[in-house]
C-alpha cells in the first residue's frame, strides 16, 4: 500500500520490519526463537509456548506466509522442509505446547499449502483431506477449535474450494484441491466463479489437471487478476485417487 500511495519512506521501512524474522531464526536448531535483549537465543525446546501467543516454536516457525522461499532455504532447502512438514503431520490437532500441527488455532492455517512451494502439491491435497476428514463434522462439536469471529470456518471454505490466499496482501491463491463437483462464487456485482472437481469426493483428492477457462494451467499460484479477466471465470479440476 505504501508503495502504491508513493510513500518510499514508510514502504522502506516496513519491508525492513517484515524482514526481521530472519533475525529470530536460530541456524544451530532451525527454529525461529525468541531472542534475548543482548541477542542471545534461550535455551528453548521445540514445544515452547514462551514468547508466543497460542502456540508452540515449532509452529510458529513456519508463520511466515510472505518469504516462503527464504525460510525454507534457512531450513536447508527443500528436502529438509519436508522432512519437518511430514513429522509436523504426524498430528494434526495437537494442541499450542507441541511440535504437531494444530488446527484448531489461526497459527498453524497457512502450513499445508507450504507442501506447493516446495514442489510437493500432492501432499498438501493429502494433509488437507485428512484435515477435513478427521477433524470436520456437521455436529455441534464439530470444529477442531473456536471459530474466533469465523476465522476458522473460512479455513474449511477455502480448503473446500480447492483455493487459500497463502500470502497476505497479495491479490491470489495458492491452488489445493475442490472437496465437491461443483462450486459457485458470487463476487461482487455480476461477476461469478465456477469451480469443478471432476470425481471430487472425500476419497479422489489428487489433481491429474487444471483448465482455468478452458486452456490448460500448470503453476501452482492462481493470480486474482486471471479470474478478473472475464465476468465469468471457470476452473475445473480433474481428480483421483
Amino acid at each position: 500500500f505504501a508503495w502504491a500511495n508513493g510513500d518510499t519512506r514508510a514502504a522502506k521501512l516496513l519491508e525492513t520490519h517484515a524482514a526481521n524474522w530472519r533475525h529470530l531464526f536460530d541456524p544451530h536448531t532451525g527454529y525461529l526463537q525468541p531472542r534475548d535483549a543482548d541477542g542471545q537465543w534461550p535455551a528453548d525446546k521445540p514445544q515452547s509456548d514462551v514468547g508466543w501467543a497460542e502456540g508452540s516454536t515449532a509452529q510458529y516457525t513456519w508463520m511466515v506466509p510472505f518469504d516462503i522461499p527464504a525460510l525454507v532455504a534457512r531450513m536447508g532447502g527443500p528436502s529438509a522442509a519436508e522432512k519437518r512438514l511430514d513429522t509436523l503431520f504426524t498430528k494434526l490437532n495437537a494442541g499450542p505446547t507441541s511440535i504437531y500441527y494444530f488446527n484448531g488455532n489461526e497459527p498453524d492455517e497457512s502450513q499445508p499449502w507450504i507442501y506447493d512451494f516446495i514442489g510437493k502439491p500432492w501432499k498438501t491435497q493429502e494433509v488437507i483431506r485428512r484435515i477435513q476428514n478427521s477433524l470436520w463434522t456437521d455436529l455441534p462439536s464439530g470444529m477442531p477449535g473456536n471459530a474466533d469471529g469465523g476465522a476458522m470456518p473460512s479455513w474449511y471454505v477455502f480448503s473446500a474450494i480447492g483455493l487459500y490466499p497463502e500470502i497476505p496482501g497479495v491479490g491470489g491463491f495458492v491452488v489445493g484441491s475442490p472437496l465437491f463437483k461443483s462450486i459457485v462464487i458470487h463476487r461482487n456485482g455480476s461477476r461469478k466463479i465456477t469451480i469443478q472437481g471432476v470425481n471430487a469426493s472425500t476419497q479422489r483428492l489428487y489433481v491429474q489437471s487444471l483448465r482455468v477457462d478452458g486452456q490448460a494451467y500448470h503453476s501452482l499460484w492462481l493470480p486474482l487478476a486471471k479470474l478478473d479477466q472475464q465476468r465469468k471465470s471457470t476452473l475445473r479440476f480433474a481428480l483421483s485417487s
